[in-house]
This record gives structure tokens, C-alpha cells and sequence, in this order.
């Protein structure tokens, strides 16, 4: 099973689905204790499904750069596994940013 990212718009049409972005294991295992740690309530939440828009991007933004850093900065975690990890975290940003840019109107739910 894997964390994914759905973009819909308000209207409900589906632009795309199934984005990955970790593992259940790596989102139990480093990104949700993380979260926790730091107060990332739009990343822990993944469990639960989040939704992110126009309203909590900024925020959303934030926090995944903070999750990267810390990522980077975890020696524990193999070299291997800490560069997948940042980049599906970083290739997330990117998508959402653009399909935020691209639509005002636009929700993002991860879970």
C-alpha cells in the first residue's frame, strides 16, 4: 500500500489520481513521527486524508520543505531511502504547486 495524492476540482472532475508519494512503512516509520516532532498537521494527517488548497498551500509548503530537511539531515535513515523520499516529497510541492497555479478551484487530498 502506498501514501497518494488525488487532484480534484471543486466541481469534482478528476485530474488526476494516485500520485505516489511513500510507502505505508515509510509514512509510519519516518514521515509521521516527523510530522509529529514538528507539528506538521498537514503531513500527519496523511492517515486521515488531508486536503490541500489555495487556503492551507502556504502552509502545506512549509512543512513538506521542513519534513525534507529533516529528512536530509537523519543519518539513520540509508542514503538510498533518504534521496527517494525527498524527491517524491519534492516532486508532490512541484505537482501541487502547478496544479494550484493552474486552478484556484482546486483540492488536493492525500492519504
Amino acid at each position: 500500500m502506498t501514501v497518494s495524492a488525488s487532484f480534484e476540482l471543486a466541481s469534482g472532475e478528476l485530474l488526476r489520481r494516485d500520485l505516489p508519494v511513500c510507502t505505508n512503512r515509510e509514512f509510519r516509520e519516518i514521515i509521521e513521527p516527523k510530522a509529529l516532532l514538528f507539528g506538521l498537521y498537514l503531513v500527519y494527517n496523511w492517515r486521515n486524508m488531508v486536503e490541500i488548497n489555495t487556503e492551507n498551500h502556504s502552509d502545506f509548503k512549509k512543512q513538506i520543505e521542513l519534513l525534507v530537511s529533516s529528512i536530509n539531515n537523519d543519518r539513520l535513515i540509508e542514503t538510498d531511502e533518504r534521496e527517494h523520499l525527498q524527491s517524491r516529497l519534492r516532486m508532490l510541492l512541484t505537482e501541487v504547486d502547478k496544479a494550484l497555479l493552474n486552478s484556484e478551484c482546486l483540492n488536493v487530498e492525500i492519504g
